[in-house]
């Protein structure tokens, strides 16, 4: 699991004192960052998706599950990914399939198709 991402938002948890929605285009940016693998319209995609302002902790551990994926260490079993969040990310994995690693790819599909997604 990628701790980076987690310490940078409880940087940013710190620094704004209980107001982190001023600092989510921040976090956004950072997690956009440490997709760096990935085309960088799709890293921007899938922050804004995931991070979204309307519960923090819940959204940053998703983030965190998206670094794990973007670095091929995700748990499936633990991670937080609810339906809806599979379908976007299979979807916007389709969408850039064409600059995406194929290592990677093929990773991400065979993830999808254990977990049901495909």
């Amino acid at each position: 699991m990628n701790n980076e991402f987690l310490r940078q938002y409880k940087r940013i948890s710190k620094s704004c004192q209980g107001q982190l929605d001023q600092k989510g285009d921040e976090l956004r940016e950072i997690l956009a960052r440490l997709m760096n693998r990935f085309p960088a319209g799709m890293a921007r995609e899938g922050a804004e998706f995931f991070l979204k302002g309307e519960a923090w902790d819940g959204e940053v551990q998703k983030g965190a599950d998206l670094i794990d994926l973007h670095n091929e260490e995700l748990n499936g079993e633990s991670c937080t990914f609810d339906r809806v969040d599979w379908v976007f990310i299979k979807e916007l994995v389709n969408s850039y399939a064409d600059d995406l690693d194929m290592d990677w790819l093929t990773y991400s599909m065979q993830f999808f198709l254990d977990m049901g997604i495909i």
